[in-house]
Order: structure tokens, then C-alpha cells, then sequence
């Protein structure tokens, strides 16, 4: 079972320990899985996974304010619990960010929770675009799917962007108009870039968002991941 979201954690001041918020668990009400916010100060976290109630695996850091897209699974057959955080979207499974061994041994799952604990250990989050679902393209694919392409020859590498710069290639020669959106359709990013030139985004924290490109009155749009 696989569950996703964008998550925003935007205030951890209240926070002095770890939590888990997220669970997916059996109709009877027995939790097979859980994701965890992991405190380390006022501005930054991990996400976390365990099979039980004790936090074992942790992948961040990540600061507030900041969307990323979460993946979160219990594989029934292997009895595991996995998380990825901003992988790219769609296509096959990539291996997990964290993953362990559950020790539930679940054989049906029914039901994804979102768990409020005390104040000292969830912080204030939002949770956008949840999908649950039975495969990676379930909760990965359509409806997080924003393609759009005008463009002959039209592409953006790397993406998932991981050094603070990518690059768009066409059969055009031509400069073109570069955009670039927030989840919350906040334009963050917009300049005119000749047709070799290198596109940095160091400015921009982690996470997902929309790629809009203007190339002699035609438009393509993408996912633009930023890790």
C-alpha cells in the first residue's frame, strides 16, 4: 500500500521532540507502518519511518516553509516500510530513501492516518494532493501529472535538479522565456535564457514545482523537482 502528499511543515517552535503523524495500519486498528516528523531545532527536520512506536530511520534534513513530496509504503509480501522524499515522478519504483524491516507481518491494509499527538510533538503542517494507492504509479502518475509540450525536441535535465542547475534543449536555436511556479502557483523564477544557457536555482529551496517555458509562441510545461 502506498500513500503520497506534499507536506509543509511550517512551524516547529513548539516542537521539542520527535512524532509520528502519518500511519497506515489494518481495519481492526493495528498500525503497520508509521512516518514521523524528526525534530532537530526550531527551523529543520528529518522524516522518519519505523514499524513500532520507536523512530529507527531518518532522511533530511529538510527546513520549514519548505513543500517537499513524500512516498510512504508498507510492502505487504516483504513486510517492510519504506519513505522517499521528492523522487521523480512517475515510471518505475526507485529504491527507497529509508526503508527497515516492519516485524508486523500485516496482511491486509485498509486505512492511512493522519495522527495529531501533543503540541511539543507535532508541529504545524500542511498536506496537499494525497493519493493512496496499491502501486508507485498510483500515488506518483496522473494527478500529480502536469506535461504539457508545444515544443518539438523539448526537454529538462537533469530532473530531479540536485546541484542547483538545470538546462532545456529543443530544436529551436532560439532564446526562450523560463517560469517556474510554486505548488501554491507563486511564480518564483522568470527570465529570458538563450538556447545553451544553464538555468540556476540555488535561490530556490528544496522540493516541487511547475516548469512553464515560452519558445517562439509555443509553451511546455513539467514537474521540476529540486533536491
Amino acid at each position: 500500500m502506498f500513500a503520497s502528499f506534499i507536506l509543509n511543515v511550517t512551524d516547529l517552535s513548539a516542537v521539542t521532540s520527535s512524532g509520528y503523524f502519518a500511519v497506515l495500519r489494518e481495519d481492526g486498528g493495528s498500525y503497520a507502518s508509521r512516518l514521523w516528523i524528526d525534530y532537530i531545532d526550531a527551523t529543520t527536520y528529518n522524516i522518519g519511518i519505523s514499524g513500532g512506536g520507536t523512530l529507527t530511520e531518518t532522511f533530511g534534513p529538510y527546513s520549514v516553509n519548505t513543500s517537499i513530496f513524500v512516498v510512504f509504503n508498507y510492502d505487504i509480501d516483504g513486510d517492510t516500510v519504506s519513505a522517499w522524499v521528492n523522487p521523480a515522478l512517475g515510471g518505475s519504483e526507485p529504491a527507497a530513501d529509508i526503508s527497515e524491516a516492519s516485524g508486523n507481518s500485516t496482511v491486509t491494509l485498509t486505512q492511512f492516518l493522519i495522527r495529531q499527538d501533543s503540541a511539543t510533538e507535532t508541529p504545524f503542517m500542511t498536506m496537499d494532493e494525497l493519493r493512496v494507492g496499491t502501486t508507485w504509479g498510483d500515488v506518483t502518475a496522473a494527478s500529480l501529472s502536469v506535461a504539457q509540450n508545444e515544443i518539438e525536441g523539448f526537454a529538462v535535465y537533469p530532473n530531479p535538479i540536485i546541484d542547483n542547475e538545470f538546462s532545456i534543449s529543443s530544436l529551436s536555436n532560439s532564446e526562450r522565456n523560463v517560469q517556474i511556479y510554486n505548488i501554491l502557483g507563486k511564480q518564483v523564477y522568470a527570465k529570458n535564457v538563450l538556447a545553451n544557457e544553464s538555468i540556476n536555482v540555488a535561490n530556490l529551496n528544496t522540493g516541487i514545482y511547475i516548469l512553464k517555458v515560452l519558445e517562439e509562441g509555443k509553451i511546455a510545461t513539467r514537474k521540476l523537482v529540486i533536491r
